[in-house]
């Protein structure tokens, strides 16, 4: 698994990501900001979203945890990052991309999303990251 800030402006060496899942994304470089080779732990959780009136949203969440090795990596790329867009990608493949909200020092990256579609997609891909230990 990779992590990459993603850049409005052209990144020598990089390219440009315009996929079906991720249109004109922008810009990333050559090699990722971080490298994840392992999990310590994946988890997935259901989650109920209070929307309007009393309706509620289904929503999932997939808690990353970093080995712990990962973790001070996974701190200074957030840190340094706050408000810029990154791309998580598994092998050559793009699978999720948002904003970094702010750092994220206790080596746990948390990936939300509403659309069961979206859910299994990452489902999937994350299934394929290997685990410390295995």
């Amino acid at each position: 698994m990779k992590l990459f800030v993603v850049s409005t402006n052209p990144i020598a060496g990089g390219r440009f990501v315009d996929t079906e899942r991720f249109p004109k994304l922008e810009f990333i470089a050559e090699s990722p900001s971080l490298a994840i080779p392992n999990l310590k732990n994946l988890t997935l959780q259901e989650q109920s979203i209070p929307g309007r009136g009393n309706e509620n949203r289904t929503a999932w969440a997939f808690r990353l945890e970093l080995a712990p090795e990962d973790a001070p990596g996974l701190k200074t790329v957030t840190t340094s990052n706050v408000l810029k867009r990154f791309l998580i990608t598994i092998g050559d493949e793009p699978v999720f991309a948002a904003t970094i909200n702010g750092p994220l020092g206790i080596g746990v990256l948390e990936i939300k999303c509403e659309q069961r579609a979206r859910m299994e997609f990452l489902k999937e891909k994350l299934a394929t990251v290997k685990r410390v230990g295995q």
